[in-house]
């Protein structure tokens, strides 16, 4: 009898210690499970971070274009050519008829550029140097209309007018200094006297990106 119990006895701990060890295995697989998953989520992290980065640092490259000041003896920092510049509008609500406000009939809301970067340093001259054409480093774009951007160029050949169309004139609306557009202008020639109109504009947009 008493070497019946101890064959028992011994049978118990030869399946207790069976079952501790495979419990244990499947303690132990799930924690590896579990760490491969936290480490393949820390990578998807990590790659997320890395491609975050990647778009912050980059950094469109801006073309200089052809714009350079003519003759800054004779006409100051004026100047004609193209050029790229990346920034955002402000709207300003003004009296397009009377220096006197309470005298006026017509308000123009005035749509400035405020640029934030450009390659052409000939231009960042101008644009802080030549008053019609803006003041610390904007340009003024023309007037807004029927929630459409138009402006009037004055040019050697005569006045010119145009206008953006509504998606242009809204892509241009909702800039900001944090999510900024770029802008192809064109500044024309201009003649050696000339009339201001109530929407006019030193440059022509080529193209809004």
């Amino acid at each position: 009898m008493e070497k019946k119990n101890a064959v028992l006895i011994v049978l118990a701990v030869v399946l207790a210690l069976s079952a501790i060890s495979v419990g244990g295995y499947f303690v132990y697989d799930r924690s590896q499970k579990e760490n491969a998953e936290i480490n393949n989520n820390d990578n998807i992290d990590n790659e997320e971070n890395q491609n975050n980065e990647n778009e912050i640092n980059e950094i469109t490259q801006l073309e200089r274009g052809t714009f350079r000041i003519v003759d800054e003896e004779r006409f100051g920092l004026y100047g004609i050519g193209s050029v790229q510049v990346e920034g955002h509008v402000t709207k300003e609500s003004k009296c397009s008829n009377s220096s006197n406000v309470e005298d006026c009939t017509e308000f123009v809301d005035y749509i400035s550029f405020h640029v934030l970067r450009t390659e052409n340093s000939d231009f960042q001259r101008s644009i802080n140097g030549v008053s019609h054409v803006g003041r610390n480093s904007s340009i003024i774009l023309g007037c807004l209309r029927d929630e459409v951007l138009e402006y009037d160029n004055i040019t050697i050949t005569g006045p010119t007018s145009g206008k953006l169309s509504n998606i242009d004139t809204e892509r241009l609306m909702n800039s900001t200094r944090v999510n900024p557009v770029i802008l192809n202008l064109e500044v024309p020639e201009f003649p050696d006297g000339f009339g201001i109109t109530s929407c006019y504009s030193p440059v022509t947009i080529l193209k809004i990106s």
